[in-house]
């Protein structure tokens, strides 16, 4: 058994659907039931069992009862795919990568499946199983599911890979007829364990910043208290599980890629790390070669024969998550470079360009929200410049205040400073001559909201 630290093994354990052949002694699913039970429960009921299946027939009718159930997730998310841009996505990355196809379609290859089972009648008065659970029936689970991440987390100490699913609990009844489970036992999930076929590494999350709430549920430690976590921030704005290709990709599909996404540039990953990016200014120079290598017809055959790692950008400039969208716009003209790959501890998370950039300065200026927008001259001498009692008169107009954008006056930076305010929700008939008795010319209505109180 490994050595390994509670730390690393929370922190590296992952989903694991490609599995070697190589099988599962005893003594391994023994300890990963007896981490099971030491799993706290409600009242220390203990109401799990655990089933375990190695015959091979039994493997193949649960896998049958699971494929089928993936193939009517995969349809439901092709039809909400029509109306919602985040299960188009879902499917354009299952096109790409067909892990949960070939998953689905080998699980009975799997050396080991274990289901845990919750026992209705240990969370119920009386043994009647359709009689009512002392808990509310979506907090049984909170009596299972801590002995399931015990099993996660040792299989990962010791080396073995295991994944959490429980898509088999739509044809719940058809499995526990296959495997004579009694009618008061519910098969919560199914974990097939194996030899990992990939390697682990750190997992991917969204930081826990991004979701703690302080003292109610508005109040969050990322928008609390932490500097560069609000709208613009990195991750906030960077596109997700971005399209990628790996080093052995052909020149000739990484251009196919491009061109069907329409970009200009392909992160290079190698098992979730980023080594390199390649971009249609590389394939462009891969056909200028002096002379056509022997064997070619054209420059063109190039693009079958050469990968993307003997033209690739090795090291590539990136950014991180937290870093802020000044930061990355800095980076990007600095380098004259249209995108940034996004990479936390080695792991790329994500990649933004320079329109998600000018996005983000777009929403935190409040674009698409004003009614009005006026500038103004002032001095820079503290108490002088009157733009704090500005901007107090117009809330008590009822205006909101949405950005308040400064730049030295060109004339005389030293001296003095121009603001640009964009206000929202105020009646622009009453803020222009509010504005206009305090000296500024000019005020502007804009036509995202005007009119609107």
């Amino acid at each position: 058994m490994s050595d390994m630290p509670l730390h690393e093994a929370i922190h590296t354990q992952r989903a694991i659907r490609q599995f070697t052949e190589e099988p599962v002694p005893e003594e391994d699913v023994q300890a990963l039931l007896d981490a099971a039970v030491c799993a706290p429960s409600g009242g220390n009921r203990q109401p799990w069992h655990f089933v375990v299946l190695r015959d091979p027939g039994l493997k193949a009718k649960v896998r049958e009862l699971y494929h089928r159930s993936w193939n009517a997730y995969k349809e439901k998310v092709a039809e909400m795919a029509q109306t919602r841009a985040e299960a188009a996505a879902t499917l354009e990355r299952w096109r790409k990568n067909p892990a949960g196809d070939h998953f689905a379609a080998n699980l009975d290859k799997v050396p080991v499946f274990i289901i845990p089972c919750l026992d209705m009648r240990a969370l119920s008065f009386g043994d009647d199983p359709e009689s009512p659970s002392v808990m509310t029936s979506n907090s049984v689970y909170a009596s299972i599911y801590p002995a399931v991440q015990n099993i996660l987390l040792t299989a990962r100490a010791r080396g073995l890979g295991a994944v959490l699913t429980t898509l088999h609990c739509r044809y719940e009844d058809e499995v526990k007829r296959i495997l004579g489970v009694p009618a008061h036992i519910r098969t919560t999930c199914l974990i097939p364990v194996g030899h990992p076929r990939a390697k682990y590494g750190r997992t991917r999350r969204v930081p826990a910043a991004d979701r703690t709430h302080k003292d109610g549920w508005n109040l969050s430690l990322a928008a609390s208290y932490e500097p560069g976590r609000g709208i613009l921030r990195v991750g906030d704005r960077m596109t997700k599980n971005p399209v990628t290709c790996s080093s052995e990709t052909l020149v000739y599909d990484a251009q196919a890629m491009m061109r069907e996404g329409h970009f200009g540039r392909l992160p290079v990953v190698e098992e979730g790390r980023l080594v390199g990016v390649v971009t249609d200014r590389d394939i462009r120079t891969a056909l200028l070669p002096p002379e056509v290598p022997k064997g070619l017809k054209d420059r063109f055959d190039l693009l079958l024969v050469r990968r993307v790692k003997d033209i690739m950008t090795k090291s590539p400039i990136t950014v991180g998550p937290d870093a802020s969208i000044e930061q990355a716009a800095d980076i990007l003209k600095s380098n004259k470079v249209g995108a940034l790959p996004v990479v936390e501890g080695g792991w790329l998370v994500g990649i933004i360009t320079r329109g998600d950039v000018l996005g983000g300065f777009l929403d935190a200026v409040g674009k698409r929200r004003g009614a009005l927008r006026f500038s103004l001259k002032t001095s820079r001498k503290p108490g002088e410049g009157g733009i704090v009692a500005l901007l107090r008169l117009l809330e008590e107009e009822g205006a909101e205040v949405l950005s308040v954008v400064s730049d030295p006056d060109p004339s005389d930076p030293v001296n003095y400073v121009h603001y640009t305010v964009r206000v929202a929700r105020g009646d622009p008939k009453k803020l222009i001559p509010l504005l206009e008795g305090k000296g500024i010319p000019r005020p502007e209505i804009l036509q995202e909201e005007a009119g609107k109180g």
